[in-house]
């Protein structure tokens, strides 16, 4: 009978492991998640330095937030929608990657445009990168989008840079990867062999070439290559 007591002692013991196991598990994802959705948005300091544009005259001033972070490059914001965040460029070229406004490091990252790509947006088309987030934080926003009737009331947006301001209008929602070809170029005639190419798939919206183009890329669902495009036209104020 002593080897059914310890039998029944070793099995006990086993089952209050995978208990206790269980129960850390269940408090680290959830401290996971709470640590993921809280680094993903913008402190309030920031926010409150958002520029703000002077209608009349068109000028903005990123001087407050440059005096916070060198590297901010402009603020992006998409009507009615929580993509509502500054731009950064860093070097080496993803240092934006994981870490937030402040150089911390977070798995939420933010918003930031590689270091080839002119920092006043001059290119042809320029290319912001954004972690794909849960709850709609950063680009997981684009989620939303994959919904017709929403993309469609949520077309428009603004991008402040420092020398000028544009008006944004979504065009579309494709899917492509990461090895495309459109995430090596910045000229016109590259941006129009990757239409023309089709090397991708319309979810909602056309796909146009426009005088200059903007596209806001992330993560897709299915595979560490898969890419997200939100692509936009851009228009001086």
């Amino acid at each position: 009978m002593k080897w059914e007591s310890k039998l029944h002692k070793i099995v006990s013991l086993f089952i209050e492991f995978v208990c206790a196991l269980i129960i850390i598990l269940m408090g680290y994802f959830v401290w996971d998640t709470f640590a993921i959705q809280r680094s993903a948005d913008v402190d309030n300091y920031i926010k409150e330095l958002k520029p703000t544009i002077n209608n009349e005259t068109k000028e903005v001033d990123l001087s407050a937030l440059q005096q916070a972070n060198p590297d901010v490059v402009g603020w992006l914001t998409i009507d009615n929608t929580t993509i509502d965040y500054p731009v950064l460029q860093g070097t080496p070229d993803y240092t934006y990657l994981n870490r937030d406004f402040n150089g911390n490091r977070s798995l939420s990252g933010s918003l930031y445009i590689s270091g080839m790509a002119n920092r006043y947006f001059e290119d042809d088309y320029t290319i912001i990168y954004g972690h794909h987030m849960q709850g709609g934080a950063m680009f997981g926003a684009f989620d939303y989008f994959e919904n017709e009737k929403y993309f469609n009331e949520h077309l428009t947006g603004t991008l402040i840079t420092e020398k000028k301001v544009y008006n944004l209008t979504i065009q579309s929602l494709i899917y492509t990867d990461a090895y495309n070809e459109v995430y090596f170029k910045k000229d016109n005639e590259s941006f129009k062999a990757f239409v023309d190419g089709k090397d991708y798939e319309i979810h909602n919206g056309i796909l146009e070439i426009n005088d200059k183009t903007l596209l806001l890329s992330t993560c897709g669902p299915n595979g560490s290559t898969d890419r997200i495009l939100l692509i936009l036209k851009m228009e001086e104020r």
